[in-house]
């Protein structure tokens, strides 16, 4: 999504964004943060939404509320003047503690929350998406009773923080055959190791860009450094998962914090 334009910053030129987002960090073991995004009245805004491999609860401003599922893939959402979204975002690999199905379900998928899950979780997740505290409590309480598969979270971290290694190293140092491993993290993440892999190394190349040292640095060099085999393999990489080449990437995504 957008970046946060900054609590401290002139409330002018917050009014005149086309798409105001914020994020608020969850304390959760299941919940990364609480979002929202709103859209300005001035005419149609596309937002392009790049797959993180996380899965999203969103509650639009009429009270309707769907479960977007996580994706390998992106997309470009033409959102209307006025729209508004206030949202949960799942850390990944927490789609089948927090539905309580496989997660493979969802993949790919926008459902409505009513048809994926209980109505008490529903007016739960929808409730803490709003803002309401005691809401999440009461998740984490109904989360706490649920046995987690811990070699989920420690297959992403280790997927994460080795955006150029062989997946059969991850299967072996869990014990694993690589289509056990696949199957595991598709049946609690919705994606297998590659596709998780790829979209991991994906922000890391985002995030080491948009730093200042950046500024300086080729597309080479910072391939080489988040973990591409090289500018080439970079470019394939960012245009499947993002639907531009890097340099139009970072040029729209400077443009829009910058706007």
């Amino acid at each position: 999504m957008n970046e946060t334009v900054a609590p401290n910053e002139d409330s002018g030129r917050r009014a005149a964004l086309p798409s105001q987002y914020d994020e608020w960090p969850v304390s959760s073991r299941l919940v990364r943060c609480r979002w929202e995004q709103v859209i300005s009245r001035i005419g149609d805004y596309e937002q392009r939404v790049l797959p993180d491999g996380c899965a999203d609860v969103l509650v639009d401003a009429l009270g309707g509320v769907v479960v977007v599922g996580p994706t390998p893939h992106p997309a470009v959402v033409k959102l209307s003047p006025g729209t508004a979204y206030r949202c949960l975002r799942l850390r990944p690999g927490a789609v089948r503690s927090v539905f309580g199905l496989p997660a493979q379900h969802l993949t790919n998928q926008v459902l409505r929350l009513e048809d994926v899950t209980g109505n008490e979780t529903t007016r739960l997740l929808t409730r803490a998406a709003l803002g309401d505290e005691l809401a999440l409590i009461r998740l984490e309480g109904l989360w706490g009773e649920l046995p987690v598969d811990p070699r989920v979270p420690g297959a992403l971290a280790w997927l994460g923080q080795h955006p150029d290694r062989d997946i059969s190293d991850l299967a072996l140092a869990a014990g694993l055959s690589s289509r056990q491993l696949r199957r595991l993290l598709i049946d609690h993440a919705g994606l297998g190791p590659k596709s998780f892999q790829r979209v991991f190394r994906l922000h890391h190349f985002l995030r080491a860009a948009e730093q200042p040292r950046s500024t300086t640095d080729g597309l080479a060099e910072l391939a080489t450094r988040t973990g591409y085999a090289d500018q080439a393999h970079l470019s394939r990489e960012v245009r499947a998962l993002a639907g531009l080449p890097p340099v139009a990437l970072l040029r729209e995504r400077f443009a829009t914090r910058d706007a």
